[in-house]
């Protein structure tokens, strides 16, 4: 699959095909860490919830139940699941 900028929403390319959760976070320093790998790898991606994490500039400072709540979601297509999260787990997080 091809690599899009940041900020492009990936839609599934059917409706048979699903998109899958690879990693959660409230971490924007890690989000951006895990979109430049991904881009990097020319991994198509979905990052679900960045606007409003992004709004919420104090987020980082609330507790570990707050900040899952406002966790960001990234998906990839199924087919790049298995190399999506091996490159992510190098970062130490998946």
């Amino acid at each position: 699959m091809m690599a899009f900028p940041a900020g492009t929403v990936l839609m599934p390319a059917s409706k048979d095909e699903d998109l899958v959760t690879i990693i959660e976070t409230a971490d924007v320093n890690l989000l951006a860490v895990f979109k430049s790998i991904l881009l990097g790898a020319e991994i198509s991606f979905l990052v679900q919830g960045e606007e409003a994490l992004s709004l919420l500039p104090l987020a980082q400072l609330a507790g570990p139940l707050s900040r899952r709540g406002l966790a960001v979601a990234i998906m990839v297509a199924p087919q790049d699941e298995d190399v999506a999260r091996e490159l992510l787990s190098e970062v130490g997080e998946p």
